[in-house]
């Protein structure tokens, strides 16, 4: 996320054709407030890692890879719609594939968790892409994962980013309210157990103190949905 802004609207490009063209300066970790911010709630409400077979989808660069070997998870397999963003891996030897979240190239019943950041947004069946994280997650397993936040995009931000030739685009998004995060979980039998929304506020503004002017509009506004799932 570039901007909080709201501008002039800009070109929407695809997923695929969108991280093809952002690959090129897209870290393998947090690099704007947002996602940090994104991150230290994913990782408030994240099981204990240790020993678990995971699953980071929509795993771009490895962020999540990179957190769940950390914190001492075991098998731990990635699955990136962008053949370019799995380029740019730090690790080429991660285990790491191309696929699709709403149609896993894997067997039911194979992970006990599975992390997704920021990525169900892009899809517009949110069912769909659920119901795929819930076949492959195990009995007793959680599917913990995050969103940009709808009242962000409704209120006209967007997920900018500045392509290969300069040019600065917007990720196409699908603006998911949390009904339909409740639905596709209860539908794909999983039970929602806990949720934040981190606040654009003073917290946020002092961690990232860079990131203050560019907040101020929006103070008090969630940056994000974040929710963690178990399959009971």
């Amino acid at each position: 996320m570039r901007s909080f802004k709201k501008s002039a609207p800009l070109r929407e490009l695809d997923a695929l054709s969108a991280y093809a063209e952002w690959s090129h300066n897209y870290p393998p970790q947090a690099h704007n407030a947002l996602m940090r911010a994104e991150e230290k709630a994913m990782l408030e409400i994240a099981p204990d890692f240790r020993g678990k077979t995971a699953l980071d989808l929509a795993c771009g660069t490895g962020r999540y890879m990179r957190i769940l070997k950390e914190r001492g998870a075991g098998q731990v397999i990635g699955i990136d719609l962008s053949c370019d963003m799995l380029a740019r891996m730090n690790k080429p030897s991660d285990w790491a594939v191309l696929g699709d979240v709403s149609q896993l190239p894997i067997t039911n019943d194979k992970f006990d968790l599975i992390i997704c950041g920021l990525a169900f947004g892009h899809v517009e069946s949110l069912s769909h892409a659920i119901a795929e994280s819930a076949r492959v997650l195990k009995r007793g397993g959680t599917l913990l994962y995050s969103d940009f936040h709808p009242l962000g995009y409704l209120a006209g931000w967007r997920r900018e980013f500045n392509g290969r030739n300069g040019k600065r685009y917007a990720v196409k998004h699908f603006a998911h309210l949390y009904s339909d995060h409740d639905s596709a979980c209860r539908t794909a039998g999983l039970t929602i157990r806990a949720i934040r929304e981190p606040i654009i506020g003073r917290e946020l503004q002092e961690d990232f103190p860079g990131s203050a002017q560019v907040y101020k509009q929006w103070s008090g506004w969630p940056a994000a949905m974040i929710i963690r799932a178990d399959k009971v």
